[in-house]
């Protein structure tokens, strides 16, 4: 049952996932993150980061911890610092295992884990 409505601010029509209709889908630049978010992205951590408790736990971080802990620019993702396909339930949502970072950061980190994978 669709339950997302479309984010194009005078439409009502709803989505299976958040986004936008196919009639304001057109013209709009899709990001490599939304696509590895709709095609490649585990089906199990997709859930995890589409929940209201994961949104509010990202929510309070930022709030509590609003700049980049390795640069100082303003933060915009958390990451985890244990891995969501490894982490408890409690562990993904474990505030002192988030991180604040900004993209760039996020995005080094991310590629010095997959680097360190054999």
């Amino acid at each position: 049952m669709p339950s997302f409505r479309c984010q194009h601010p005078t439409c009502s029509e709803y989505l299976k996932a958040p986004g936008y209709c196919p009639a304001h889908q057109t013209g709009r630049k899709v990001s490599r993150h939304s696509y590895y978010d709709q095609h490649l992205r585990d089906p199990d951590a997709k859930r995890f980061y589409n929940s209201l408790e994961w949104q509010a736990a990202r929510a309070r971080k930022l709030t509590a911890q609003p700049w980049c802990e390795r640069c100082g620019a303003l933060a915009d993702t958390v990451h985890h610092t244990i891995a969501v396909k490894v982490a408890t339930d409690a562990q993904r949502l474990d505030r002192r295992l988030l991180m604040s970072l900004c993209g760039p950061c996020h995005s080094t980190i991310e590629r010095e884990i997959s680097a360190s994978r054999p």
